[in-house]
């Protein structure tokens, strides 16, 4: 069996967030993480920092322009020279 360190797993660990992992990756960092408390904590450290995140983008009101104030509106379109209610460059 091929041993990763601590640096590899942690990557691994980051990896699997976001991917699927290939099998030799997910026997050799388990049997690592088994073997090593703080990968194992930076683990669950990991996971509970992505499950906050979701949460967090989950709640979040979905962004519009409703949210900015009539000035800030006025701004931008002053800078890209747009016109009042218009989406192209006047």
């Amino acid at each position: 069996m091929i041993l990763f360190s601590c640096r590899r797993v942690a990557e691994i660990s980051s990896k699997e967030l976001d991917a699927r992992l290939k099998l030799t990756e997910l026997v050799c960092a388990g049997a690592h993480r088994r073997m090593c408390a703080p990968c194992r904590r930076y683990r669950a450290q990991l996971r509970e920092v992505d499950r906050a995140a979701r949460e967090l983008v989950r709640q979040a009101p979905v962004a519009g322009d409703e949210y900015l104030p009539a000035e800030a509106k006025a701004r931008m379109r002053a800078r890209l020279g747009t016109a009042e209610g218009g989406d192209t460059p006047a």
